[in-house]
């Protein structure tokens, strides 16, 4: 089941970061290193929880009663960019992986992202790398790479890839 979060309790907050953690871990790049920490990951989600209600629509996918996966739009707030937002975060655990979750997390992100007069999404991913593949198979266009753009989860210098998806408003 996939739903919109707009407020997160500690149990969120503890599921989401256990869920982050282990992406990173396993090698996602979602924008930290494989050293962080618990708490750094946790504060995150915090952090997080204070832009539910203004510029941040959160996701998560549901399985067996705990969350399996997330993503984020992070809608943009300046005068002439209220059309766009930026897809971030999103995951899937590994034992979740292959039954479609991230696909309907996405689905969902555009559904939402539409009810919010969005028409363009943005978003960038570490070049080559599986993420790039999925977002392909999803119709979203590659703009270009990025060289050397980030550190990946095991410290290396790596590419980002950018992508978009206009939407049919």
């Amino acid at each position: 089941m996939i739903k919109q979060l707009v407020r997160l309790d500690q149990q969120q907050v503890n599921q989401l970061t256990d869920g982050l953690l282990t992406c990173v871990k396993d090698g996602a790049s979602l924008g930290f290193l494989n050293t962080v920490t618990e708490q750094k990951v946790s504060d995150y989600w915090l952090d997080v929880a204070t832009s539910l209600s203004q510029d941040c629509i959160l996701l998560v996918a549901e399985k067996d009663g705990q969350i399996a996966g997330s993503v984020q739009i992070s809608l943009c707030n300046k005068d002439n960019g209220k059309h766009r937002g930026e897809v971030q975060k999103l995951f899937v655990l590994p034992r979740f992986r292959s039954i479609g979750l991230a696909t309907q997390l996405m689905q969902k992100a555009e559904q939402l992202a539409l009810e919010h007069k969005l028409s363009l999404l943005v978003l960038d991913t570490e070049t080559e790398s599986n993420a790039e593949l999925f977002y392909q198979k999803n119709n979203y266009v590659k703009v270009g790479d990025i060289p050397s753009f980030a550190l990946n989860p095991q410290g290396d210098m790596s590419g980002t890839s950018m992508y978009y998806k206009l939407l049919k408003v």
